[in-house]
Formats: structure tokens, C-alpha cells, sequence
């Protein structure tokens, strides 16, 4: 295996606890972090601190699991020394061998097409396996095993998948079995599975017929090869590589220091003013006396800023916020600056000159700031992992209480893998009138409906009665996100896969934003080519409302709508891959939630656009 074959963000990612990864020398899956080697001398240096973040994984940990954790620690993957590799030491991140099903790579010619032995680990003879002639040949894993909603996975019974339950014991077996290639299109059809006594099945049966791989196990191989718990769900084919084999379950927040939301910020800054503020009603003669404080509150509501207030003595007020609500508020708040000696910092804000958008008359009318975030830091960290099925966070930002992720480790552990990112970002705040009452408008509500139908169709297959609709708001600027990132890559200089999205969308709260910022952990984030791109924002949004009017896949882009005979699309409308779907770790809800007829016209979805023209 060559030296740092995984990044240490992609231990958490792309190839995090759980998944299962073809190395160059042999199949694995990725252990969970109490398999994981941290030396004494280098934990402090692996540790992230973000006691907001390491709360809530708790008390979700808690809730699914029946921790009683108050904290987690936050912690990067361990790093592989190349010269400990050198010397013959044990990596630091564990994985294990699977699966234990293996196909040997000499092709042999039949009358019904190619055919090569399927073998299990115990014929193998170091790594190899030896035929009749007693010449070692090589082998390689299969790449079809099955699992289950719960994230288990094991090797397929191949004995019982022939010849059934009753006579998985076949004499003729007992060497191995054959899988046949028919064609070359690798479909599941074209693969058989045979034996020399004649009995043979298609993998295709496997994907048709729920039960011929019968019940889960239990088997969790992440967490050790003995690993088992009860389990009665059906087993699912699955492939090692596909798309759907591994989700990772993260949680991700954006640092905000203390006080710097927008209330708390102001409360803050009038500390001193609100010390005797004991009751709504002082606050309310505190506010008709001090101009200055009234004005600063805006149109806060008594109750809400003596309720933060109240936090903010307790010490308690940013876990009680939605992590969402609490970066909105800190983005949309005044500006920030460092210190004359203070050359490193978390968060830094400033808001782009009015004179540079506000000349035109439709962003005028739109957005209400634009955000530029010379720095800001998030954390990731991973939680679990699903399979089959992807679940982004909810439209606060936190986890999804409605499925249950599969563990990172056998029992109650405090280490959970996490990284940092450090970079840039803009940040639009969309006016709130303005939306609600673009969302208002008859042809907006029956594309609503078409797309709300999507997502009774999804409910009804996960059997969840509260898997609430989204709106269309949130559709419209999670679109917008995925165009703009198209656009901004052409003009700063970064691939789509550096940037990310998040997407703020509370239409009771009247919090409306999108954040564009650069979620690569390497060099690619401290650039300076996205904030100053922000210059010529009516120009790139002008660039992109005109090019996502057509997609090239018109005119059966445009006409595409949630309907019950095409699952794939029941959570989407009008969008494809050749005009709004980004890179999924670009995504924070998987290339899910998206429709272009509700941003710009489109040959089927005319009238329901958020904008129609633009002006540079």
C-alpha cells in the first residue's frame, strides 16, 4: 500500500468509518476510531476545539444511542508517519479485510461465455489461490455483497444463493463456484452464478426478488470481524463501489465567537445600559428612553431580546439556538474588525459597498446585504453513516432525528473524527418581503404542489408521516446556490469541488441566505479569489440567470416533475447534471431539493420564476 494512499479529510468523507475501499493490494473497510492509534505525545496537537459543535453530537448520541456523554472530543484522523511505514509499524487508522469472497483473475472459455472461480478466503494460499495444476494465481474481492437500512454488511451466502438453504452443502461446491459473464455490458442479468452440478442463478434475481438473500445478520465488520448485533431486515444486493454504498452522516457548523450574532452583539455593546434590565417591561422603557438602543434592535420584539439577553447572563444562549439561526444572525449583524494586533482570527465580516449592486433595480429589490467573509472556519465532524439512502441536515442545520445511523464505534466512546476547513466565502441576504410574496403568487404555490407530491411519494416510502415539504423558497435558493457556484468557478478561479454551499431558509423567522465559501481543507481556501469576486456579483448573477435559462438536455429537463413512476426524482423538478447538480461533497443535501423553473423561465415553468430579468 503506498504512503498516504486517503487524506485525513477523506477519512471522514469519502472513505470514512464504514466504507470500503479498494487499496491497491487488497479490498477493506475502514475501522471505527476506537480502532484508531492516537501516541500521547501528538493528541493535543489532533484535537479541534468547538464546544458548541462537541455538544450537540453529544446530545444527539445520547438521544439514538443512550449515551449519557456531555461533551465529545473532536478529533482529526491520526497520520501515518511515512519513516514508522518504513520501519514495519502498524498503520494508525484500522481496517479490516472485506469481503472474504474472492474471484480469480484466469479467465476460462465455456459455451455459455467466460467464466472465472468464485472462491472463499480459506482456499486462498498467501493471497493466492493454487488450481489443480498447482499453479498460484491471482484473485481479486467481488465486488457484490449485501446489507441492509442499517448500515450492516457481509459476503453474500453464494452456497445457499445457488442451491438454497437445503442444499448449500453440494460436494461439487466445495472448490469454489464460477461466475459467468454473458455479454459485455456487466449487467446484473449477464452475471450468473453456477456450479458444477448444474445449478445456476442470475444476479439479477437478487435485485427482483427481496428474499432470496434472506435476513440481515448483524455483521458491522467495521468495528472488528466479530462484531454482530440483532438484526431482522431483509438483505439488499449491493455494490462495493457504487454510489450507494456509503453515506456519511455529517454535522457541520461555521465558528462563530462569542457575540457575535446580531443581538447579542448589540446587547453586548450596550451592556452597561440594560445592567437593571430585569423584566420585559424594563426593557421596554429601557428601549423608549435610549434612542441609540432602540434603534440598534431594530424591529426585534421585547420578548425575543429579553430572551437572549437572559441567555447571555446564563451563559448559555448559543446551544440553545438552531445552528442555522445562530450563523444567520452573526452574518447578517454589524461588521467586525481584528485588532491592530490580532493577525489570526475565525470570523471576519464586512459588507460590500452598496454603489456596486444597488444600481440595479431587481438585486435592490431582492437581497438586503451582501456579505463579504474574508475568513471563516468550519468544522465537520462525522456522527455515523447510512447506505442505500443519503440524509442531509434539516433546514436548521441539524441532524436529521428521523433515521438512525449506523455506529463509528461497538460501544460509548467520547472520539469523534472531524476536520477544519479555514477560507472565504460571500454571503447574500435575500429581503423576506420580497420572497414571501414571490412565494404568494398562484403559479409558484402550483409548482409547489407538484413538487410537495414528490415528497408525500418519499414519505411514503421511508413510512415517515412527518417528513415535512421543504417550500419552495428553499428550492429556489438552493437552486440559485448550485448556479452561482457554476458561475463563481469561471470567475475566481476555483473548482466547484472547492466550494460549498449552506443554505438559510426560515420563512417564519424571515431568514432568507445563501453562503458560497471554499470548503477545501488544503491551500485552496485562503486565496482571496471569491471575496473579490463579490465586485462584479450583478455581472455574475446577471451571467447566470442567462445561461441556466436553457439547460442542454431541454426540453426534457424543463418538462421533468415529480411523478411515482421515476423515484429518482421525487425530490427534485426541473434539474439534471448538465445544468444545476455539483459535486455532492459541494451539496449539503446531496443534489436533492432542486428545480430551475423556480429561479429562472423555462419552456414549461413559465410564470413561476423568482427573477425575470436582469439589467447590467
Amino acid at each position: 500500500m503506498a504512503i498516504q494512499q486517503l487524506r485525513s479529510s477523506q477519512l471522514i468523507t469519502t472513505f470514512g468509518t464504514g466504507s470500503m475501499v479498494d487499496l491497491p493490494e487488497a479490498s477493506v473497510i475502514i475501522g471505527g476510531p476506537d480502532h484508531w492509534i492516537y501516541r500521547e505525545e501528538e493528541i493535543a496537537d489532533h484535537l479541534i476545539r468547538e464546544p458548541r459543535l462537541s455538544k450537540r453530537i453529544a446530545q444527539y448520541l445520547n438521544e439514538f444511542f443512550q449515551y449519557n456523554l456531555q461533551d465529545v472530543e473532536l478529533m482529526r484522523p491520526p497520520r501515518m508517519r511515512s519513516s514508522l511505514q518504513y520501519q514495519g509499524k502498524n498503520p494508525e487508522v484500522t481496517a479490516w479485510k472485506f469481503p472474504e469472497w474472492y474471484v480469480v483473475q484466469k479467465i476460462e472459455q465455456t459455451q455459455e461465455g467466460k467464466r472465472r472461480r468464485l472462491i472463499s478466503k480459506q482456499l486462498l494460499e498467501n493471497g493466492r489461490y493454487r488450481d489443480q495444476n498447482g499453479k498460484a494465481l491471482d484473485v481479486v474481492p467481488i465486488r457484490f455483497v449485501r446489507a441492509c437500512d442499517k448500515g450492516h454488511v457481509d459476503d453474500i451466502d453464494w452456497l445457499s444463493y445457488v442451491h438454497g438453504v437445503e442444499g448449500r452443502n453440494c460436494v461439487r461446491a466445495q472448490g469454489g463456484m464460477f461466475l459467468l459473464e454473458k455479454g459485455s455490458s456487466g449487467a446484473l442479468a449477464d452475471i450468473i452464478v453456477a456450479c458444477d452440478c448444474g445449478r445456476s442463478r442470475s444476479l439479477a434475481f437478487a435485485r427482483k426478488d427481496k428474499s432470496v438473500l434472506g435476513f440481515c445478520n448483524g455483521r458491522r465488520p467495521w468495528l472488528g470481524p466479530l462484531s454482530k448485533e440483532p438484526c431482522t431486515n431483509p438483505s439488499k444486493l449491493l455494490v462495493r463501489s457504487a454510489s450507494n454504498a456509503y453515506f456519511p452522516q455529517l454535522y457541520s457548523i461555521i465558528s462563530i465567537p462569542d457575540g457575535a450574532t446580531g443581538l447579542q452583539a448589540v446587547l453586548k455593546k450596550f451592556e452597561s445600559d440594560l445592567a437593571k434590565v430585569t423584566s420585559v417591561d424594563l426593557l421596554a422603557m429601557a428601549r423608549q428612553f435610549n434612542g441609540n438602543l432602540d434603534k440598534s434592535l431594530g424591529t426585534s420584539s421585547n420578548d425575543e431580546v429579553f430572551s437572549i439577553l437572559s441567555k447571555l447572563r446564563n451563559n448559555d444562549s448559543e446551544q440553545s439556538i438552531a445552528t442555522k439561526s445562530l450563523e444567520f444572525n452573526a452574518f447578517t449583524g454589524p461588521p467586525n474588525q481584528l485588532s491592530d494586533d490580532e493577525v489570526e482570527g475565525d470570523f471576519l465580516i464586512r459588507h460590500l459597498d452598496s454603489d456596486l449592486w444597488q444600481q440595479d433595480p431587481m438585486l435592490a429589490e431582492c437581497l438586503d446585504q451582501i456579505v463579504l467573509v474574508d475568513r471563516l472556519r468550519e468544522v465537520v465532524a462525522q456522527v455515523g453513516f447510512t447506505r442505500f439512502e443519503s440524509r442531509g441536515t434539516n433546514l436548521d442545520g441539524e441532524l436529521d432525528l428521523n433515521l438512525q445511523p449506523a455506529p463509528l464505534a461497538k460501544d460509548k466512546i467520547k472520539i469523534i473524527p472531524a476536520f477544519e476547513n479555514r477560507g472565504e466565502g460571500i454571503f447574500l441576504h435575500f429581503n423576506a418581503k420580497r420572497i414571501l410574496e414571490w412565494a404568494a403568487k398562484s403559479a409558484v404555490q402550483d409548482r409547489a404542489d407538484d413538487l410537495k407530491a414528490g415528497f408525500a411519494l418519499k414519505a411514503e416510502e421511508r413510512g415517515q408521516d412527518d417528513f415535512k415539504f421543504h417550500g419552495a423558497p428553499f428550492y429556489m435558493l438552493h437552486t440559485l446556490a448550485h448556479l452561482l457556484i457554476q458561475e463563481i468557478t469561471l470567475e475566481c478561479g476555483y473548482p466547484s469541488s472547492s466550494l460549498k454551499e449552506r443554505i438559510y431558509c426560515d420563512a417564519a423567522a424571515g431568514e432568507f441566505g445563501i453562503l458560497i465559501y471554499t470548503g477545501s481543507s488544503d491551500a485552496e481556501g485562503t486565496l482571496g479569489g471569491l471575496v473579490n469576486a463579490a465586485d462584479r456579483i450583478r455581472t455574475i448573477l446577471f451571467n447566470t440567470i442567462q445561461n441556466a435559462s436553457i439547460c442542454s438536455a431541454d426540453p426534457v429537463c424543463s418538462h421533468t416533475k415529480p411523478e411515482k413512476d421515476n423515484p429518482s426524482h421525487w425530490l427534485q423538478g426541473s434539474a439534471c447534471h448538465c445544468c444545476t447538480h455539483l459535486p455532492e461533497t459541494s451539496c449539503e443535501q446531496m443534489n436533492q431539493y432542486l428545480d430551475r423553473s423556480l429561479v429562472v423561465p423555462t419552456l414549461e415553468g413559465l410564470g413561476c420564476e423568482f427573477f425575470e430579468q436582469l439589467s447590467v
